[in-house]
């Protein structure tokens, strides 16, 4: 763009350049189109392409009536190009058409990578709530792992255990801990010990081992999980919280746990998730980013 009224479209075919205004209707064989539609759809396509960091209420502003017309003009020939395909996905993950959604996915499974397809689709199947299908697909993924010990707490056991030696992380322990909580005290405890053995000194470990101690009511084994804890990884707002519940529960100490309530708030967030797209962290999965829309971008910290 020369100016805010000039701009040039290049045939990337034949690297023609063209020169069209912002008013004027233009028609490429067939496909009738202008600059206020063309602008509409990159504004969609910029929320799932290229980590746009404006806020989810600014989609809510696009003219979906206006890309639909859009989008029905185009002639069959190009039904498979690039951008019709992925407009058509952000349209139906922006309305919530998990369905589809999964129909483009499946159209365009040779434009994705199979740990990206895989992901996408699994990330998919748990919206539309076949957990069980979604599990198969993609194990170690926290928040799948997680609704599967919720909803199959008995088959859960050993693919989280696998899960757990590819991924160590809080929402894997947690699915573990659910899965388990049937069993009698002592065999728990053996199974969380199992569980973190070859990941002793991990982060996720230590907590995991505190959480279980503070379960049995095993104060100072808790907090001995927690000092080792500290002694190679930050403070956090939740081992903050956990200190203090050791204090006040534990041995009934509440000037020292009124000291680690102010820590917890003074600490770095827990967030569980981040954004490859644009960065942004939140406590809870989502399937899009709550802060640019991304699709499955958001990956367990």
């Amino acid at each position: 763009a020369t100016d805010v009224d000039k701009f040039y479209f290049i045939d990337t075919n034949s690297s023609v350049t063209y020169k069209v205004s912002f008013d004027s209707e233009y028609s490429f064989d067939g496909l009738k189109f202008n600059l206020n539609n063309l602008f509409e759809v990159a504004k969609i396509e910029a929320k799932f392409d290229n980590g746009s960091t404006e806020t989810k209420a600014d989609i809510a502003t696009a003219d979906f009536e206006a890309i639909d017309s859009l989008l029905r003009q185009v002639p069959v020939k190009y039904e498979t190009t690039p951008w019709v395909q992925q407009t058509k996905m952000s349209l139906a993950l922006i309305r919530s058409d998990w369905s589809g959604a999964l129909k483009l996915l499946e159209a365009n499974k040779k434009h994705y990578t199979k740990e990206q397809y895989l992901s996408h689709k699994a990330a998919l199947m748990l919206k539309m709530g076949k957990v069980d299908k979604a599990f198969a697909l993609a194990p170690t993924y926290p928040a799948i792992a997680l609704a599967y010990a919720e909803v199959f707490p008995k088959k859960a056991t050993k693919a989280l255990e696998k899960a757990w030696r590819k991924n160590p992380n809080w929402l894997i322990y947690l699915g573990y801990k659910k899965a388990i909580q049937a069993l009698p005290e002592k065999k728990r405890m053996k199974a969380i010990l199992d569980l973190t053995r070859s990941t002793r000194d991990q982060r996720y470990s230590l907590l995991a081992r505190a959480d279980m101690d503070m379960d049995m009511h095993n104060w100072m084994r808790a907090k001995e999980n927690l000092d080792i804890y500290l002694q190679q990884y930050p403070l956090t707002r939740q081992v903050a919280d956990m200190m203090a519940f050791i204090e006040r529960s534990g041995w009934h100490h509440e000037a020292k746990a009124i000291e680690w309530e102010q820590k917890a708030i003074e600490s770095e967030d827990d967030a569980l998730w981040i954004c490859a797209s644009c960065n942004h962290t939140v406590g809870e999965w989502h399937i899009l980013c709550p802060h640019c829309n991304a699709f499955d971008s958001l990956y367990n910290k």
